[in-house]
């Protein structure tokens, strides 16, 4: 039995390696699950600080990418990239498949998950992450309720983003014990540590 992927297709690291890096589908493909996985280190932390009780990855297919389980019910978390564009801070956010017979079958919709965690590597070449709720991304009222924009934008100083899931689901348990409105802990300009032992940094191209 093959010891590694490796031996299972008959190939040395390196050329494994070299197949991905040249050809970008693959490489914008490995680099979704590398995202998940940079993103599943934060989640270990968060569990062992006690700020979720449990995690778990998509049980079937269409499932979010996460699932935490907080001492206030179920949160349902979905993984995604910044574009690599010059544009800013953007994600393209839409489904890769289309339904036949019907056309909002690409639309992420807002009921449907409650955070967006967006990597950052694109821009700047570190697994970082910016947290939204989903509640404050914008609908595409065109197409339906509930349906969300397929390009989702952040803006440096805007408060709806966090680059911290710990604050953001810290904040969330005060308000619900509190029963006051929700703020998201701002974007930081400032160096700081992510749980994971990663230097953060507000945003930079």
């Amino acid at each position: 039995m093959p010891s590694s992927l490796a031996d299972k297709y008959n190939l040395t690291p390196e050329e494994v390696l070299k197949i991905i890096e040249d050809n970008p589908r693959c490489e914008q493909m490995v680099k979704g699950f590398v995202a998940e996985y940079h993103l599943e280190k934060i989640l270990k932390v968060l569990k062992s600080k006690g700020i979720i009780l449990d995690f778990h990855g998509p049980v079937k297919d269409k499932d979010p990418d996460f699932t935490l389980v907080t001492k206030n019910g179920t949160l349902l978390m979905e993984c995604k990239m910044f574009r690599s564009n010059k544009k800013g801070y953007e994600v393209d956010f839409q489904k890769t498949r289309n339904a036949q017979d019907d056309k909002l079958s690409r639309f992420y919709r807002r009921s449907s998950f409650d955070i967006l965690a967006a990597c950052t590597y694109n821009k700047n070449e570190r697994w970082d992450f910016r947290f939204i709720r989903t509640k404050d991304l914008p609908l595409d009222v065109s197409a339906g309720e509930d349906c969300l924009k397929k390009v989702v934008r952040c803006e440096e100083g805007d408060c709806r983003w966090s680059d911290s899931l710990e604050n953001l689901l810290i904040s969330d348990t005060s308000s619900a014990e509190s029963g006051s409105t929700i703020v998201s802990p701002p974007l930081s300009s400032t160096l700081q540590t992510s749980p994971n032992n990663v230097v953060q940094q507000g945003f930079s191209s």
